[in-house]
């Protein structure tokens, strides 16, 4: 997981591992699990963005997936689902996506990886 400041500044060795790792074209990644890892749990959508942006970039909106990171983000300074789930829904990268790579994002995405049957 990244070192997260609140300076904004993307850690440059997790980006450097995380671009590595998205090579690999059997690895999907879930956008969870961030929030907690910001420094004295001082979370914002702008503090999160560049690792939305990168996550998106590595691993293209065919291996990405929503993660809700609840209950776990409740330790990130009594962060809810509805606020990750609203700063994912609002996060630039996400609003300039399609119709389409919001679906996968959100959805589709995760019934393929995890085999489900949706409807």
């Amino acid at each position: 997981k990244p070192v997260i400041t609140t300076d904004g500044a993307l850690d440059a060795s997790w980006a450097k591992d995380f671009e590595a790792l998205a090579k690999l074209p059997n690895v999907f990644c879930k956008l969870s699990g961030m929030i907690t890892e910001v420094e004295d749990m001082a979370w914002t959508p702008e503090i999160m963005a560049p690792y939305i942006a990168k996550t998106v970039a590595c691993f293209g909106w065919d291996r990405v997936m929503y993660g809700s990171d609840w209950y776990a983000s409740k330790l990130a300074g009594g962060a809810t689902y509805p606020a990750w789930l609203k700063c994912l829904q609002a996060d630039a990268t996400v609003t300039g996506a399609s119709d389409e790579e919001r679906e996968k994002l959100f959805r589709a995405n995760a019934a393929k990886i995890y085999k489900l049957s949706v409807h």
